[in-house]
């Protein structure tokens, strides 16, 4: 299924499971900060 691994032109992908980028309001400026890179890891481990 989506977490099984696929290979495409050569490259490995462990899982199919994607995150778009959405408006958080966590960057700061033009780069992530340390809440947004929290945010992502807390969404991560629900999966």
């Amino acid at each position: 299924m989506f977490t099984e691994p696929i290979q495409i032109n050569g490259l490995t992908l462990r899982n199919r499971i994607v995150m778009p980028p959405m408006a958080t309001g966590k960057a700061q400026k033009v780069a992530p900060g340390e809440d947004l890179v929290e945010y992502y890891l807390e969404w991560a481990e629900r999966f």
